[in-house]
């Protein structure tokens, strides 16, 4: 079976600035092929195949290199992370509510 050494994911979207039109884009994210062996996740899912950050990135047409192209990984890895912080300090305050409203209605001894 022959594989590629990477993946290129190509994306088109229009970045809003502050204070004017959208301008149209388009990125091409490089990611490496970095599975050892044939897995049966793999099978099915060839993308788990492929490493989960890209080694090189081209913006409408332009090479973002090192180390724009690391501050900007840093930057996304950052924002998910809160993200997922955030959902699971919800799902705690929600959890926590839930047992303080049951608390309230088991009547007392």
């Amino acid at each position: 079976m022959h594989r590629a050494d990477h993946l290129a994911v190509n994306l088109r979207f229009e970045a809003q600035p502050r204070d004017g039109d959208g301008k149209p884009m388009q990125a091409t994210c490089f990611y490496r092929y970095d599975a050892v062996e044939d897995t049966a996740l793999i099978l099915a899912d060839p993308l788990a195949a492929y490493a989960t950050s890209p080694y090189g990135m081209t913006l409408n047409g332009k090479a973002i290199g090192n180390p724009l192209l690391a501050e900007g990984i840093g930057r996304a890895m950052l924002k998910q992370g809160r993200a997922l912080l955030e959902r699971a300090q919800q799902g705690i305050d929600a959890a926590t509510q839930q047992i303080l409203h049951r608390e309230q209605d088991v009547p007392s001894r």
